[in-house]
């Protein structure tokens, strides 16, 4: 089993699903969560909670708890970070 990475805010991260998701950490949640945000195939900018679960990223909640990134002002220095990571 791969033992959680060490990130911190402004790193970016892959998140594991039916594709990888680029995500860009946001801030530290409790209980070892992450706060992220991404981009959803739509181009629209969500953040949401992510933990590592063995051995990858994954959303924490199973029903979505999006939030619309661009609407709060504390996620836009991430997101800009986001923008500017190629896309594969």
């Amino acid at each position: 089993m791969n033992s959680q990475p060490e990130v911190k805010p402004s790193d970016l991260i892959e998140i594991t699903g039916s594709h990888p998701i680029p995500a860009i950490v946001a801030s530290v949640a409790l209980d070892g969560a992450y706060e992220v945000v991404y981009f959803d195939d739509s181009g629209n900018a969500f953040a949401e909670e992510v933990q590592w679960v063995d051995g990858e990223w994954k959303f924490l909640h199973l029903t979505p708890r999006r939030i619309d990134a661009e609407s709060l002002e504390r996620f836009r220095p991430f997101l800009q970070l986001l923008r500017a990571t190629p896309r594969t």
